[in-house]
């Protein structure tokens, strides 16, 4: 768990490879130690990381500049566990510890799309292999000459040129291409990558197929991921809807007491695991 945070973000470690400091006021990444009495560290660590948890510590706890929190040893070993999590036979722990573990892999699921996504085309090429593939380098007629690129997200398009199309991305020279679906290519990579700076190289060494159906299919597959993208975070909020409403159940939260402490925390937590800025992870249409 990091010390200073903007909300509860617990991790489990199984196979006991990390040592970390006791949690005191220094700053850092901490563990805790559960006792054996524990029944499920997976329940555990779903309660952990659950709201009405981190409601808890933050109504206690020190708060720092940038609405960073203390999740210092003091402020959570007092932190009330319900039996059921801590009773090893208890039907709720298992429950929880499933719930937990189908959440778990679902986002680790979306942060691999995304992942994905970000490092296209080159992420694709498996899937692509049938075809021919050539450099940007090899398949454009010019490129810019600047080792860094500066590129403004909004400004990434494909314009119409009188010998064939060009990818504009910042004023810099852009890049040009014969045909529009290898362009379609390089406006989709920019705008995925997300950055504001690029290696001149990296982008020239992008793989592309040769023939334009390739170039189609290519952009297809990126888009079916976007998709794919946007159903698993739909498919996180709902997991983790479904698991802290467990949790309230369990510890008996009243409909009231549940808006107080989702109030809460919309004004002093940080952003969800999915974040509204969602779609800027996605390609433009």
């Amino acid at each position: 768990m990091q010390l200073l945070s903007r909300r509860n973000s617990f991790a489990l470690d199984e196979a006991g490879r990390f040592v970390f400091q006791a949690g005191g006021k220094g700053g850092g990444v901490y563990g805790i130690a559960p006792a054996d009495s524990v029944g499920s560290l997976r329940a555990l660590l779903a309660f952990l990381n659950s709201k009405i948890a981190d409601f808890l510590v933050k109504e206690t706890s020190s708060v720092y500049g940038g609405r960073f929190y203390s999740y210092a040893d003091q402020f959570l070993k007092d932190l009330p566990v319900p039996n059921e999590i801590v009773n090893s036979k208890s039907s709720e722990a298992k429950t929880l510890a499933s719930l937990a573990e189908s959440l778990a892999e679902t986002t680790e699921r979306h942060l691999a799309l995304i992942q994905k996504l970000k490092a296209f085309p080159e992420s694709f090429a498996d899937e692509i292999s049938k075809y021919e593939l050539d450099s940007v380098k090899g398949l454009s007629t010019g490129h810019p000459s600047s080792a860094q690129l500066s590129i403004d997200l909004n400004l990434i398009s494909v314009d119409k040129t009188l010998y064939g199309f060009a990818v504009k991305y910042d004023s810099q020279r852009p890049f040009e291409f014969q045909h529009r679906e290898h362009a379609e290519c390089v406006v989709r990579g920019l705008r995925n990558a997300g950055r504001s700076t690029l290696r001149l190289e990296d982008v020239l060494s992008w793989r592309l197929p040769v023939k334009t159906e390739g170039c189609l299919e290519l952009l297809e597959l990126a888009q079916k991921v976007s998709k794919q993208i946007k159903d698993t975070a739909r498919r996180v909020i709902e997991e983790e809807e479904q698991l802290n409403g467990f949790i309230y159940k369990l510890c008996r939260i009243s409909t009231n007491e549940r808006k107080i402490i989702e109030g809460f925390l919309s004004r002093y937590s940080s952003v969800p695991t999915i974040t509204p800025d969602l779609e800027e992870l996605l390609p433009k249409e």
